[in-house]
């Protein structure tokens, strides 16, 4: 197989994680943020490993295999994640294993829709939302259509679509992410899981992840912060769109607001949860 890390303009990359041995799916699902214990081998789902105060320490797209689990992970996430798996094992008979191949993001047919698992005999394909109808996370030996970086991080931020790194750090709460689907509120007790259930329940973050846009093209480093008339805002990514900066981030209100910093205007819309 083609080691995808040199690929020249090869878009997002992503690590995946061989999670194997007998005590696997028991150690998992005491660890992770959503339940993988019921996962079939033609899905993947979504799951953090969370500090106990509810912060992200990594996390990834898991899907089963025939000798235990793979993750799929942005690139630079699955380090932290093997290190904090392997921070909790004791007595547990799995291992870990970072592959050496790497995904790229790719366009596909429409069916299945996400989240599905294609296998094939030199690789696998994972049906996500991307921001587009037919998105896949791609490890084979020549993946298509292949979307470069700029192209991929416009689709993500016109769909709100969060990414680690940057709108997902040790610092986020999955819930300000508006990250529900990555979390369970129906298994046991996993790391994390306290603070979690009484945000959840409370309906209660300091911030919401939210769309920016301005007029103009605006040539900013991020992350930016700041504070307008009691509107704190952090903005996380950014690109220029047809003469307007578009950009995510995180706020502290639930409410549509325009915003001033530094002479820029900014039309505020939160995605978080309601």
């Amino acid at each position: 197989m083609t080691d995808l890390r040199h690929r020249p303009d090869s878009g997002p990359l992503w690590q995946s994680v061989n999670i194997t041995g007998s005590g696997a799916e028991s150690f998992l699902e005491r660890m992770l943020s959503n339940r993988i214990d019921n996962l079939d081998e033609d899905s993947w789902r979504g799951a953090f490993l969370l500090e106990p105060t509810g912060r992200i320490v990594s996390g990834g797209r898991f899907m089963r295999t025939d000798k235990g689990f793979v993750a799929v992970c942005d690139d630079g996430w699955a380090e932290p994640l093997v290190d904090g798996l392997a921070k909790y094992r004791i007595a547990d008979a799995v291992e870990f294993e970072i592959d050496e191949l790497m995904g790229v993001l790719a366009q596909g047919d429409e069916d299945p829709a996400p989240p599905a698992v294609i296998r094939y005999r030199d690789g696998f394909d994972l049906r996500i939302n991307y921001g587009g109808a037919a998105d896949t996370i791609r490890f084979t030996r020549a993946p298509e259509q292949v979307l470069t970086a700029a192209d991929a991080e416009r689709q993500r931020m016109r769909a709100g679509i969060p990414a680690f790194g940057s709108e997902l750090t040790e610092r986020t709460i999955p819930l300000e992410a508006g990250m529900m689907d990555w979390l369970s509120n129906t298994k046991g007790c996993y790391v994390g899981q306290e603070v979690i259930e009484r945000m959840w329940s409370r309906d209660r973050v300091a911030r919401r992840l939210a769309s920016f846009v301005s007029d103009g093209e605006q040539q900013l480093t991020t992350p930016l912060q700041f504070d307008s008339d009691g509107i704190k805002a952090t903005i996380t990514s950014t690109f220029v769109d047809r003469g307007r900066t578009v950009a995510l981030g995180y706020v502290n209100t639930d409410k549509p607001v325009e915003v001033q910093d530094s002479g820029i205007t900014w039309q505020v819309s939160p995605l978080g949860p309601e």
